[in-house]
């Protein structure tokens, strides 16, 4: 029967058209279209559609009855097979599995002729997918592998590669053969060779279908031989020359066709960035807001790298959108939870447990289970790693049910060792599931166990569409593993799963979104008045494929796949009818952008440059003239500062101190609202990133050593330096094991020879001291000072008498980086901003106190010296220049600076228990708490207001 086309206009949106050429006239009664099967570009071109002949039947009393709209590839989905297609994952494995098997050298034109790739299962995976993606792809020309040198003729490059390519492909179908399962490519091909339609339908229509694939055409030429096939155009008569029979538009037409736009001067809008485009589009909304509501407008966003920005700006002014587009499986959270748990069941890594825990399903479920708060447990997880930096679930296991490290203080975590032993055992039963998919479940089931939907609720309603993708995935990796018995291992089979997960659909839920997002070939179907289309830029209108690797553009239209004039010349089209459709009483705006968001530059569609010679440099000039620079933006500003008030659970006498350590007394001296926010708030950053010991971690280590020494009766006076380094060596690997254990990182060895280097030369001085007559007499020393109704807390690191004349040393081990005196670490240059209870005279210079340490530990040690006795103050240095190891003595401490630091010391105490905690100083060095403010502390919070 012959083809017939109709040209239905293009004075109103192609869903009307369409509509009005289904049904003409108002119907009376049902409307049955059994009969007449209606093929859609698109899935959301066929939802419009059939929304539209529902609201028309519905307007007139009637229903529209039987009739079927499909997309194009419903004429090539093969059916009634002698054996079931190949799933997606178990094609994957086999292609794997053959790369794998193979030997490179056997096909030099593939692999090539030196090469040796890594042989992994990823790298396997990784390139079956992408032969099988270009199998994918030359299936929509009728075309085998094997059929590509033949058609490609002079544009072929590489026949070797394709040599072998064929041979690969010819391999693959073999394996596919002995599994039971047959090739959807080849099924398509023979489908498309016998086309069939749903029993009683005598007519198919085409409803403006402009770029369908090469097959599906080859389909519709065989159902055309037997069936009335009616191509719908949606354009005027008067183009009759600018289609082809299957409604096609003709590149030798569209090429050089002109679009005209009403308004280029107000309609062709140039920005920089995704950002501005959105700008751009929240100022046309505003513009046309007498005009057009949210439901008369519709945004195209043909370059997705606009939708982050277009969908945040709209959501702040009160405008949810809708992006109809499907994402991928892998995004919803229900996907991300499986590919945590496959990454601690392959690796059971820490980072992996870590990256578990941290999902809210899995972290609501355990806790649960361990009766404990999620916040306790993210803590107790944070200050673990911290702590023993475990680099696998077992290392945290074995650690946990450790006796803590020597020189630790005792900290429990009964939490996070319940929910490992739940972590474990899940993975124990994963391991023990007859298969991958069914071990998963049993995860999932475990998770899920309480969880209940409620499908009215948008969020629900994605759950359950996750659920039954990601359980389609799980049947085919089932069956996959089934068909590969003993071939696909457990670990492979989820690396297999993650990536079908990362590909496989997943539709959109509405959810209340009042602006649709459009793609570009989705447009046309739009009825809304007003369009606004972001991203016109090459490469994205007209759709332009970057250089592919096994299909150049000049093979592509060889072999009968879309090449870059067709899809131009299909754009070109599309252009047009979105301009026609809305000449009467509505309006099209263009937005090309100038740069990608990282600062790529782009060039406009040269679409929007199809004019006239005469006006071809005014639109030029609007895309290529330097932009307005942008206004610039006021000065960071604070719209609300925020509270920084106790929090209701925390006791009243909490809020004033009443013990801290002598060490806190710097903290107040930087920042008196710093400190209110680290010791009165217990405010701390924590998190689990740490790679390797702190600086923190490495003065305990050596802090650790050097009391060990000193406790030690032999060592105390001894004046052997070797003897000596190979003792606190000694300590040090001791103390590694017992924190790290027996196997630790590279990060925490490194730190060890550090410190085995830094406490020899610690050894030697040591030495020295022992022969000038200096004895060990205390280490870790505890003392208390009472001021002001405030208790300061002291731990001095080393108390040292001499033996002739009764002196008595105050040491401080220092490990930074580099040495430093203690009056440098005690006093700066004054300020003007100083308070005058931090000033003293030091040197003949005004100074201010920066610590307050080593004169509180002399003020609590005064009672120990003899009558008489000098009372020094010294640091020990271990820089990580070992040869500047030394004892620095504060030489020039006397009376007066001791009177100065106990009456700074007396202030300080009285003003902490005052609730003395405002103002902050505007910056302090390594300040902890700058992320919370972008100004300064002042701005950005209110002052303290304690009870």
């Amino acid at each position: 029967m012959p083809l017939t086309r109709h040209f239905l206009g293009w004075d109103e949106p192609v869903a009307a058209a369409v509509r009005r050429y289904l049904l003409p006239a108002a119907p009376r009664g049902p409307v049955r279209g059994a009969d007449t099967l209606v093929v859609a570009p698109t899935r959301q071109a066929g939802r419009r559609l059939r929304e539209a002949l529902a609201r028309f039947c519905a307007q007139h009393d009637s229903a529209l009855l039987g009739l079927r709209v499909v997309p194009p590839s419903f004429f090539v989905q093969p059916d009634d097979l002698p054996l079931p297609l190949a799933s997606p994952s178990l094609m994957d494995a086999l292609w794997a599995e053959l790369l794998l098997a193979v030997e490179p050298a056997d096909y030099p034109g593939f692999f090539g002729p030196t090469a040796r790739p890594e042989r992994t299962f990823a790298w396997a995976l990784e390139t079956g997918a992408l032969i099988r993606r270009l199998r994918a792809e030359l299936a929509e020309a009728g075309c085998r592998i094997a059929d590509v040198p033949r058609r490609g003729g002079a544009a072929l490059e590489e026949p070797e590669r394709w040599r072998d390519l064929s041979r690969l492909e010819t391999l693959y179908l073999q394996r596919l053969e002995r599994a039971g399962r047959a090739d959807p490519c080849v099924e398509e091909i023979r489908r498309a060779a016998a086309p069939a339609v749903p029993e009683g339908v005598r007519r198919v229509v085409l409803a403006c279908v402009p770029d369908p694939p090469p097959l599906v055409v080859e389909a519709w030429e065989r159902l055309a031989q037997r069936l009335a096939l009616e191509a719908l155009i949606h354009a005027p008569p008067e183009l009759e020359a600018a289609f082809d029979a299957w409604g096609r538009p003709r590149r030798e037409h569209w090429e050089s066709a002109r679009l005209d736009i009403p308004d280029p001067e107000a309609d062709l809008i140039c920005a920089a960035g995704p950002e501005e485009q959105s700008r751009e589009v929240l100022r046309l909304l505003a513009e046309e807001q007498g005009r057009f509501g949210p439901a008369d407008v519709a945004v195209g966003v043909p370059d997705r790298a606009v939708l982050p920005d277009l969908e945040l700006r709209l959501a702040q002014h009160g405008l949810p959108a809708f992006d109809p587009a499907d994402r991928p499986l892998g995004e919803h959270p229900l996907a991300r939870l499986v590919a945590a748990f496959a990454a601690l069941a392959r690796d059971r890594s820490y980072a992996a447990l870590s990256a578990l825990l941290r999902q809210p399903d899995a972290l609501e479920c355990f806790c649960a289970a361990a009766a404990a708060a999620p916040l306790d447990l993210l803590t107790e997880l944070d200050e673990f790693q911290n702590q023993h930096l475990p680099l696998t679930i077992d290392d945290l296991a074995a650690r946990a049910a450790a006796p803590p490290p020597p020189d630790a203080r005792r900290r429990e975590f009964g939490r996070l060792q319940a929910v490992v032993r739940l972590v474990l055992e899940q993975l124990e039963r994963f391991a023990a599931a007859p298969a991958p998919g069914a071990g998963l479940r049993e995860f999932l089931q475990t998770i899920y166990a309480a969880r209940s939907c409620n499908l009215r609720e948008p969020a629900d309603a994605e759950f359950r569409a996750a659920a039954e993708a990601l359980d389609e995935c799980l049947r085919e990796l089932d069956e996959a593993a089934a068909l590969m018995p003993g071939r696909l291992g457990k670990p492979d089979a989820l690396s297999l799963l993650l990536r079908q997960t990362a590909v496989r659909p997943l539709p959109r839920e509405r959810a209340g979104a009042r602006i649709d997002l459009e793609g570009w070939l989705e447009l046309p179907w739009n009825d809304a008045p007003f369009l606004i289309v972001t991203g016109m830029n090459e490469g994205s209108v007209p759709e332009s494929r970057p250089a592919d690797v096994f299909l150049p553009d000049a093979l592509r239209g060889r072999i009968g796949l879309r090449d870059d004039a067709a899809r131009f010349a299909r754009d070109a089209y599309l252009t047009a009818a979105c301009l026609a459709s809305r000449r009467a009483g509505g309006r099209v705006c263009f937005i090309a952008g100038r740069f990608t968001r990282e600062g790529d530059p782009l060039r406009p569609s040269r679409l929007l440059l199809r004019c006239g010679d005469e006006e071809l440099p005014a639109r030029a000039a609007r895309f290529f003239r330097p932009l307005e620079a942008e206004r610039a933006l006021p000065a960071a500003t604070v719209s609300f500062r925020l509270r920084s008030r106790p929090p209701p659970d925390l006791p009243e006498a909490a809020t004033r101190p009443t013990r801290v350590s002598v060490t806190a007394l710097r903290d107040y001296l930087a920042c008196p609202f710093r400190f209110y926010l680290k010791q009165v708030l217990g405010m701390k950053t924590l998190d689990d990133a740490k790679s390797g010991p702190d600086v923190l971690d490495f003065g305990l280590l050596v802090h650790s050593a050097l009391r060990r020494l000193a406790e030690d009766r032999r060592c105390r006076a001894c004046a052997d330096p070797r003897r000596l380094a190979e003792f606190l060596a000694r300590q040090a690997d001791r103390w590694i094991e017992a924190r790290y254990g027996a196997a630790p990182a590279l990060p925490v060895r490194v730190a060890r020879e550090a410190a085995r280097e830094r406490l020899a030369a610690a050894a030697a001085v040591q030495a020295r001291l022992a022969e000038q007559g200096w004895e060990i007499v205390r280490a870790e020393h505890k003392r208390e000072w009472e001021l002001a109704g405030l208790t300061l807390v002291g731990k001095i690191d080393r108390l040292d008498r001499h033996r002739e004349t009764g002196a008595l040393r105050i040491i401080d081990y220092k490990t930074s980086d580099a040495a430093e005196t203690p009056a440098a670490a005690h006093l700066a240059p004054a300020r003007e901003e100083t308070p005058e209870f931090a000033r003293v005279t030091a040197g003949g210079r005004p100074r201010r106190w920066i610590d307050l340490q080593l004169p509180a530990y002399r003020w609590m040690c005064a009672a120990e010296a003899p009558p008489g006795a000098a009372i020094e103050l010294a640091y020990f240095n271990l820089p990580k220049a070992v040869t500047e190891t030394a004892l620095e003595v504060w030489e020039d401490f006397d009376e007066p600076l001791l009177r100065s630091a106990a009456a700074c010391a007396q202030t300080v105490a009285e003003r902490i228990r005052g609730g003395v905690f405002w103002p902050p100083a505007p910056r302090v060095e390594h300040d902890d708490f700058e992320p919370l403010y972008f100004t300064t502390p002042e701005r950005a919070f209110e002052p303290p207001s304690l009870p």
